[in-house]
């Protein structure tokens, strides 16, 4: 076999291996957009791309994402996201909310955060002493 021949082939090979990659990727993130589209969350592609250069977990992202949209809250997507990275309670949060609107209680989605960081504070100043 000539050494062309062999060139070419470990050169379609290492393409295959990356295309499988991007492939693989690609198909994890198709079905969380699904998942988001199905239950009426705009989340794009692209959104879900960002999501995961910036390593958040793209499934919780996603699932409370639907869960905002399907308690009837309007609430961005980056919020929800930086909520997460935070390391706030997100699903706390939107209970809190849906059980807020459901009483005619304003309640902003910073006030539902900022309650949970307030209560992790205090909680980890418990442990502490």
């Amino acid at each position: 076999m000539p050494p062309e021949q062999i060139v070419l082939i470990v050169f379609l090979v290492i393409v295959l291996i990356i295309g499988l990659i991007i492939l693989w990727m690609f198909a994890s993130l198709f079905q969380l957009w699904l998942q988001a589209t199905m239950c009426g969350a705009k989340v794009s592609i692209l959104n879900l791309i960002g999501m995961k250069l910036r390593r958040s977990d793209c499934k919780h992202v996603v699932n409370m994402i639907c869960m905002a949209k399907q308690c009837g809250l309007n609430i961005r997507n980056d919020y929800i996201e930086s909520a997460i990275i935070q390391g706030a309670d997100v699903q706390t949060a939107l209970i809190t909310l849906q059980r807020a609107k459901e009483r005619g209680i304003e309640l902003s989605w910073e006030d539902a955060i900022s309650e949970d960081t307030r209560r992790r504070i205090v909680g980890a100043n418990q442990l502490a002493n």
